[in-house]
């Protein structure tokens, strides 16, 4: 929204964000280079059709939002990137993914630096299922 500008003709940009089969909460957002969005929080709407979006995505299912279907918990973390562009109309949409284990898995926080987004997210997942790299500081 432009705060300079009353009325309609202030609102810049608005979307509806998520599945119809679920709920989403937004946690956090930053600014990305090239007019980009970044957008992270928790979801428990499954990839079905007309459920959450995902695109590109490091993991696109939700079954409920787990990489490996014997081991589901009931919400997960979300991340997603628009290029903010009101020509694009319905594309603006770049990067859409979950991002959990078997627990309950909620993003907190995203910072955009570098070309990278650094997101925390809290868990009760533990180790049977949420995702960490060889070298986290702490992956068991």
């Amino acid at each position: 929204m432009n705060p300079t500008i009353a009325g309609p003709a202030g609102l810049i940009y608005a979307t509806f964000l998520g599945g119809s089969d679920g709920g989403e909460w937004i946690q956090d957002m930053d600014i990305g280079a090239g007019d980009t969005l970044y957008i992270t929080g928790t979801t428990n709407s499954t990839s079905s059709p007309g459920g959450f979006p995902v695109m590109n995505a490091y993991n696109p299912n939700y079954t409920p939002g787990c990489m490996l279907p014997q081991v589901c918990g009931p919400n997960d973390a979300f991340l997603m990137k628009f290029k903010i562009s009101p020509a694009l109309g319905p594309n603006q949409l770049r990067y859409s993914s979950y991002f959990g284990g078997n627990g309950f898995d909620g993003a907190c926080n995203i910072i955009y630096r570098n070309n990278l987004a650094y997101m925390t997210v809290q868990t009760s997942s533990g180790i049977s299922g949420f995702p960490t790299t060889a070298n986290a500081y702490d992956n068991t």
